[in-house]
């Protein structure tokens, strides 16, 4: 027992010297080294697996997201081992030991506009939300990032979407709050959108509702009162690739309404074969075949519910969206993900579209 002690000692000493290094650094200089500012700003140490560069890609996402700044001290290394979620997360006292597999750091350059440093993000994310089981680090992650606020008050609600629910004749019974679980898979499904993309001033809140939405829907994206709802069952049931499918599909309808340019809707239209209608249940009709649409929903709807769920599922099942109608894939591909993810977008210019 005694020996037992004495090592626990030992340790909890070895722990406290690191945990003393990292917190001088605080009283040194600042420079411009990412690996000297990870501690200083994070008390996160990379061991000599870390490049410079890789260092630095950790620390712009550590900025994006701002983790806690009382957060236990961090040691990382990089493996060649592959690790499950790219990420390993041990405890040891007071001190954490991150593994991050290599991989994460590799980027096919034909998805270069939107598969860049995503795994490194989402295997951070794991990290400082402590494998999603923290929900205030995860609620600021969505806020800052996103500028998505979910948890709304019941202020937000009377003021924001209750008018919205009362124009459509539906009454404002129970809210849900929405699992951690699936905050993350909201988080997942966000960061594959191009970082100009990430966050749009049109799009506040995510809430979940206990009632039907109408129609069937499993989800609701009211692009004139800045919030998206799910059906609880829905979160509650549906896979996690149907959840993300759902959640990527919603955001689209804002990008339409509020950010997509004049021209390049009337290209999509065009290549969609698509015609106003008076006629038609829905004002549009479409010249093409069913077999060139990704979903009945896609074909029977508008060019707006077109653009929904192509982009939905080029982002979630890429290979299906393919096989249905490649140009398509390429429209999205070229004009969407890769203009906007090598451009940036402020504000001002959100709202004067």
């Amino acid at each position: 027992m005694k020996k037992i002690k004495n090592i626990s000692i030992i340790l909890f000493a070895i722990v406290a010297f690191q945990i003393g290094c990292l917190s001088s650094l605080q009283f040194e200089s600042r420079n411009d080294d990412p690996k000297s500012l990870l501690g200083q700003d994070y008390f996160v140490r990379l061991d000599s697996t870390w490049t410079t560069e890789q260092a630095g890609k950790l620390l712009k996402i550590f900025k994006s997201i701002s983790p806690d700044a009382t957060a236990p001290p961090s040691i990382w290394k990089i493996s060649d081992v592959n690790l499950e979620n790219d990420i390993k997360i041990e405890t040891q006292i007071a001190l954490k030991s991150v593994t991050i597999s290599r991989d994460v750091f590799v980027v096919d350059e034909a998805q270069s506009a939107t598969k860049s440093n995503k795994r490194l993000f989402k295997a951070a994310v794991q990290f400082i939300t402590e494998n999603g089981t923290n929900r205030p680090a995860i609620k600021r992650i969505l806020h800052k990032r996103y500028g998505i606020t979910v948890d709304v008050s019941s202020d937000v609600r009377k003021y924001v979407m209750l008018p919205a629910y009362a124009a459509h004749q539906r009454t404002s019974k129970a809210f849900s709050a929405i699992d951690n679980e699936d905050l993350m898979l909201f988080i997942s499904i966000l960061e594959d959108f191009p970082q100009a993309l990430h966050k749009m001033p049109q799009l506040k809140y995510v809430v979940c509702r206990d009632e039907e939405l109408g129609d069937g829907a499993a989800a609701k994206a009211w692009t004139s009162s800045s919030f998206i709802e799910f059906k609880k069952s829905v979160l509650d049931t549906a896979p996690v690739s149907e959840i993300q499918k759902i959640m990527a599909h919603e955001k689209s309808h804002f990008l339409w309404s509020h950010l997509l340019p004049i021209q390049l809707k009337k290209d999509w239209i065009e290549l969609g074969g698509w015609y106003e209608d008076r006629g038609s249940e829905h004002g549009w009709s479409t010249n093409k075949k069913r077999a060139e649409f990704v979903t009945d929903y896609a074909f029977e709807k508008n060019p707006n519910e077109d653009m929904a769920d192509s982009l939905a599922y080029y982002l979630v099942y890429p290979d299906r969206l393919r096989a249905a109608n490649m140009a398509k894939y390429e429209f999205i591909h070229e004009r969407i993900m890769r203009t906007y993810g090598s451009r940036y977008i402020s504000p001002d210019m959100l709202s004067g579209m």
